[in-house]
């Protein structure tokens, strides 16, 4: 138990899914069945202890790529056992079980980021993992207009916008997940312009993919930074206006003290000719005496 929680979620979802693997093709032992039920238990406490202690953003730092690819790997192998051996459904049952469990986690946590990376990645001609995909968005009441392989096939600018808000709330997850504060203030930023610039994308839509505890934290988050940039511009406005009032103040005050030195120097200049003009006549008495 303490090996499968000491690892990274990554390594330690990805280990159990190896070691499943390993237990339905093994040709060796007399409890494999046993086997495959402990590893599906060990998931189940991998996942309730990342729900207790990242429940903000549930599997947030888990690659998906990396994480679908194992998925399809332990499918094929469970689809190579059943079709050598028609009794092998109680060997498989833990394993099955597993697999539908991952996938379904993976989507309400990770929301259509998970059906965006399944549609870039080249897997083997069954397509297992968009079979399982499809499957389990259905349980979960969600409804997909594109099927994971005709996804890749669709090229337009609201597919690149879809993808793009998807990738933006991966990136403020993990960013969450890994306590990345500045990152997360970045990604959040960033989600705040595309809401603003693509009004036309349905926002609330990718949210609903996400877990109800996620889909939480990040709209009051989105809701306390909007609130933030509406009441910073609404203050920047009247400062800027005082600013405008205070220079004209300042360049009035300036006017009237230039107009009042002018009427000092204009009133003070004749009583100085004047004055200059005595100071003749006297001196010209002066010289006749």
């Amino acid at each position: 138990m303490r090996a499968a929680m000491a690892p990274s979620r990554d390594t330690a979802l990805s280990s159990l899914i190896m070691l499943q693997k390993e237990t339905i093709t093994s040709s060796e032992g007399k409890y494999l069945a046993k086997q495959s039920r402990v590893y599906t238990k060990l998931y189940k406490k991998v996942i309730a202890d990342e729900y207790d202690k990242n429940s903000a953003g549930p599997l947030a730092g888990v690659k998906l790529d990396s994480m679908l690819r194992s998925l399809d790997w332990l499918l094929q192998s469970s689809q190579d056992v059943r079709s050598r051996d028609p009794n092998s459904s109680e060997l498989l049952k833990s394993s099955s079980e597993m697999s539908r469990s991952i996938m379904s986690e993976l989507i309400k946590c990770r929301g259509s980021s998970v059906r965006n990376t399944a549609s870039q990645l080249i897997l083997p001609g069954n397509d297992l993992v968009g079979n399982l995909l499809a499957e389990c968005e259905s349980e979960l009441g969600i409804s997909v207009s594109q099927p994971v392989a005709s996804s890749k096939r669709v090229a337009g600018f609201d597919t690149h916008k879809e993808s793009h808000l998807s990738n933006l709330i991966n990136a403020f997850a993990q960013a969450a997940h890994n306590g990345e504060a500045h990152q997360q203030q970045v990604a959040l930023s960033e989600i705040i312009d595309f809401r603003n610039d693509h009004q036309d994308v349905d926002f609330d839509t990718h949210l609903e993919y996400l877990s109800p505890q996620f889909r939480s934290y990040i709209t009051e988050q989105l809701r306390k930074a909007t609130k933030e940039n509406v009441e910073g511009s609404q203050q920047e406005q009247p400062s800027l206006d005082r600013e405008k009032i205070n220079s004209m103040k300042l360049s009035l005050s300036a006017g009237h003290e230039r107009a009042r030195d002018d009427a000092a120097s204009a009133s003070a200049q004749p009583v100085a000719d004047k004055a200059a003009s005595l100071r003749a006549r006297l001196e010209a008495l002066r010289a006749k005496d």
